[in-house]
Formats: structure tokens, sequence, C-alpha cells
């Protein structure tokens, strides 16, 4: 992820709303400001970006976005067990690791 050597500040996400909720599984708020918005799915086989699931993910920012710094911008991270399949909605994410990827 490109963040090693730079303080960074982890943990959960959670915004309840009218009618409306958000869970982020992993927020990396780095120095370089940027934070990294985690979304871990973990199937079988690769995972398949619907459009359900990305208007969840538009959800996600907007609930986190009014709490970041303004200065900050936020980059949708994908972990996932077998990477990303291609769809319509695979460029959500900045970037997509692997287990393999946090193993190594």
């Amino acid at each position: 992820m490109g963040i090693r050597g730079l303080r960074t500040e982890i943990s959960p996400f959670f915004a309840v709303g009218e009618g409306d909720s958000a869970q982020i599984d992993l927020v990396i708020d780095r120095a370089d400001n940027f934070v990294n918005l985690c979304e871990a799915k973990f199937y079988g086989e690769e995972f398949i970006q619907t459009k359900k699931d990305s208007e969840a993910l538009r959800r996600k920012i907007n609930a986190i976005a009014p709490t970041i710094p303004k200065k900050s911008s936020i980059r949708p991270i994908l972990i996932t067990t077998f990477g990303l399949s291609y769809s319509k909605y695979s460029r959500d994410y900045e970037q997509v690791l692997t287990l393999d990827d946090l193993f190594r």
C-alpha cells in the first residue's frame, strides 16, 4: 500500500443515520493526507463488484467524508482472497490487495 515508515492511525468506522448506516472494515488515516478506506471481501474465487456493492461503497465514502480533514483524499482499497474480477464497477477501487499480498 506504500505506507511503510509513514505515520498512520488505524480503526474501523461505524456511522448510524436515519434509515441508513455504514460500516467500514478498516480505515487507515495516513500522515500524507490520504485516508485508505479498506473493504474486506472473502470469497472462494475472484470478487465481482456489482452495482449494489458500488452503491454501498459510495454511501460509505459519503458517510466518512465529513469526518476527515478537508485536505485529505479518500482512497478505496479492496482486500480480498483471490483478487477482483473485471466488471463495470471494478474501477471503484484504487488498489486491490489479496491475502498473498498481506502475508508475504
